[in-house]
């Protein structure tokens, strides 16, 4: 389970001293030792998480046609249940690796709860957890998919989807 970096500090480093810094996680503390001539700044450790590398997803606030619609893009809904272990399993694996991550991009990610949004679910066809929409710029529905799906799969889908549009 990730956790959230809640501060980072390091202290001055003096001629010939070691360079060390502490990032503190809730319940955890991590160190971080340079010695000698390799130091490192905030911005190069920073630049090893740049770009993606796990999907955002939205909540499910508006009708995704309607999302889709404004922004002008593809809208991938992903009906999911915080206990649902096909649904955990994908969450820790398949939307954390970059070649997912990369493949969504300009696409609106939207996470629609099945147990606190099922009238949402069911007015798009939704029943089954893991399931997934796809819904054009133009509000249609181009693609459903439903199970769990390791990663290969699940890119597969998604190319089908902008191929379906």
């Amino acid at each position: 389970m990730m956790q959230r970096l809640t501060s980072l500090a390091f202290d001055r480093p003096g001629p010939g001293s070691v360079r060390s810094g502490v990032a503190v996680c809730p319940g955890k503390a991590y160190a971080l030792r340079i010695c000698g001539v390799v130091s490192v700044t905030l911005a190069s450790l920073l630049a090893t998480t740049a770009g993606c590398s796990r999907v955002v997803w939205q909540p499910a606030l508006q009708d995704p046609a309607r999302v889709a619609q404004r922004e002008g893009k593809l809208v991938l809904v992903y009906h999911w249940q915080a206990l649902n272990e096909d649904c955990a399993r994908m969450d820790r694996t398949v939307f954390r690796t970059r070649e997912v991550c990369e493949q969504l991009k300009g696409i609106v990610p939207i996470r629609l709860d099945a147990t606190l949004q099922r009238r949402q679910a069911e007015e798009l066809g939704l029943s089954v957890v893991p399931a997934f929409v796809v819904i054009s710029p133009t509000g249609e529905i181009v693609r459903y998919g439903h199970g769990p799906m390791d990663a290969d799969r699940f890119i597969a889908f998604v190319v089908m989807a902008r191929l379906s549009q």
